[in-house]
């Protein structure tokens, strides 16, 4: 079985949900027997995934020398009225450059799933499942969130037109697509209520990289950040020009960090992700930015938080902490997705003084959230990549078989 994955650029590394998911998908995917050809956008060479290793190849210098017309995109796009960070999500639907590289790829090689991550780059998957015309190539679209949602809420600014554009473009790409892969049951009610047969979606949650989580360095990271001993080591990450996150960080380094020092308590935050925003900076606050091994980071922490208010589909961060076996403080929105429970597998907190108080009796007693901690480490184990990967094998057979 040959797959033909077609996606967003800026996966390499694999710094934030979207690209683990991407890299991650295509690498234990072809450890399950599947050779994947990965294309992203922009870009010059493709990738090959063959056994859990991969391959940069350079496309030839015709296809390197394409025009792009992304200028020209951008201004469709916004008169579209989609928000301007989001254009890397919708350039696909107008990029002729992207369109002529899957269907070369198709053309010469013979794959039988073509698979979008993301609702626009079901348009350049179509052209190279339609390319080869005597081969019944199927076509997945993997939503990771749904997002003409998610636009909706990370960009409040956004007209009802530009929703109204954005739910059109989902629609369209469900359509187009054989299959629909989403990361939650919740994600699914939404997609079903605008139309999308239900019997064409597939729920696949997100997974995590387990092998990542032996021999951990956390020690070693906390020495480096020149942090005390005696201090509690909150953590979170995520990209931080996505306003949930953005606000997620808000709440811990004005309401969550000052109440706690009032109470004599030593804490030190870690926030690692990309996009720190520079007015956050405060005693006791490090802002890492994009960090190169993540696991190593959040072993550094006693407690990981996540007091998101909004957002879709799932967290991947939710499960990232879990495979370190720490405690986890959360909103219910944060731990959205997973079948997990108050008291069990994670703290829920929704309003800033009961994020301080649960910080507080960790630091009285570490017992009930270590036990939480093992708790959340044992969910975990059922959501491996390569358990994840399965999944999507079964899924193509299906759709291959039909």
């Amino acid at each position: 079985m040959r797959l033909l994955l077609i996606s967003r650029g800026d996966v390499f590394p694999p710094v934030h949900g979207a690209a683990s998911r991407i890299v991650n998908t295509a690498k234990y995917i072809s450890r399950e027997g599947c050779e994947v050809v990965f294309l992203p956008s922009r870009s010059n060479s493709y990738y090959i995934f063959h056994n859990g290793s991969i391959k940069e190849v350079e496309f030839s210098p015709f296809l390197k020398g394409l025009r792009s017309n992304y200028d020209r995109i951008s201004e469709i796009l916004s008169k579209m009225e989609i928000p301007v960070e989001d254009h890397i999500l919708y350039e696909p639907l107008l990029s002729r450059e992207l369109m002529i590289k899957a269907a070369s790829l198709s053309f010469f090689d013979d794959f039988d799933i073509v698979q979008a991550e993301f609702p626009a780059f079901a348009i350049p998957a179509m052209f190279a499942r339609r390319v080869r015309l005597r081969k019944r190539i199927r076509q997945v679209l993997v939503e990771h969130n749904v997002e003409f949602e998610r636009i909706g809420i990370s960009s409040p600014q956004i007209s009802k037109r530009g929703i109204k554009n954005l739910k059109r473009i989902e629609r369209l790409a469900c359509r187009l697509s054989h299959s629909v892969v989403c990361v939650s049951r919740e994600d699914r009610k939404k997609l079903e209520a605008t139309g999308i047969k239900s019997a064409k979606i597939t729920v696949i949650p997100h997974g995590v990289d387990l092998e990542n989580y032996a021999d951990l360095k956390g020690r070693e990271i906390r020495q480096k950040l020149s942090i005390p001993d005696d201090a509690i080591v909150l953590f979170y990450h995520g990209v931080y020009n996505y306003k949930p996150n953005r606000d997620a960080l808000f709440r811990i380094v004005n309401n969550i960090l000052p109440p706690l020092r009032l109470k004599n308590i030593k804490v030190v935050f870690i926030g690692a992700g990309q996009n720190p925003p520079e007015d956050m900076n405060r005693e006791g606050v490090i802002l890492t930015g994009a960090v190169e091994s993540l696991p190593d980071f959040i072993d550094a922490a006693d407690i990981c938080i996540v007091p998101l208010m909004g957002g879709g589909g799932t967290r991947l961060k939710v499960l990232e902490y879990f495979a370190a076996k720490k405690p986890l403080i959360s909103t219910a929105k944060g731990v959205e997705g997973f079948d997990i429970k108050d008291g069990v597998e994670f703290i829920r907190a929704e309003k800033d003084e009961e994020f301080v108080r649960h910080i507080q009796q960790f630091a009285v007693s570490r017992e009930k959230y270590m036990h939480i901690a093992e708790n959340g480490y044992r969910f975990v184990q059922n959501y491996d990549w390569s358990f994840v990967a399965r999944q999507y094998i079964n899924l193509y057979q299906s759709l291959i078989s039909q």
